[in-house]
């Protein structure tokens, strides 16, 4: 029998993570409403633009646009982006893939992910 008490056992998520469980959450409170998944993305949606807006600098729409872009020309830069914050081991795994590709530059997407692992990567390429 293992001898941690239940403290031990209890598993930390990441904050994308917690929204995730958070999305999950209000669609289980639309029950069968029609496009509940689009409702419920857009209040995220809203949320995350006043706070770029509020919080972001004169220049917060750049980076706004340069996520839109990445998910429009390639899905999976943008995949990879999502991985790398959804849990310590997968953004482990991530960090070890993309080493290979440190920032030579000092665009906006990578500064807003300068804290994986104290790498520059740069997803915009």
């Amino acid at each position: 029998m293992s001898k941690k008490d239940s403290q031990d056992m209890i598993v930390e998520f990441t904050p994308l993570e917690k929204i995730e469980a958070l999305y999950e959450e209000l669609l289980d409170w639309y029950g069968e409403a029609d496009s509940k998944q689009l409702r419920v993305a857009a209040k995220f949606l809203l949320l995350a633009l006043e706070k770029f807006s509020i919080h972001g600098g004169n220049n917060w729409h750049e980076l706004v646009t340069e996520y839109i872009d990445i998910l429009h020309k390639d899905p999976e830069k943008f995949q990879k982006i999502i991985e790398a914050n959804r849990g310590e081991l997968k953004e482990k795994n991530l960090t070890r893939a993309i080493t290979s590709q440190v920032c030579r530059k000092d665009c906006l997407f990578c500064s807003s992910f300068s804290s994986l692992a104290n790498l520059r990567v740069c997803f915009g390429r």
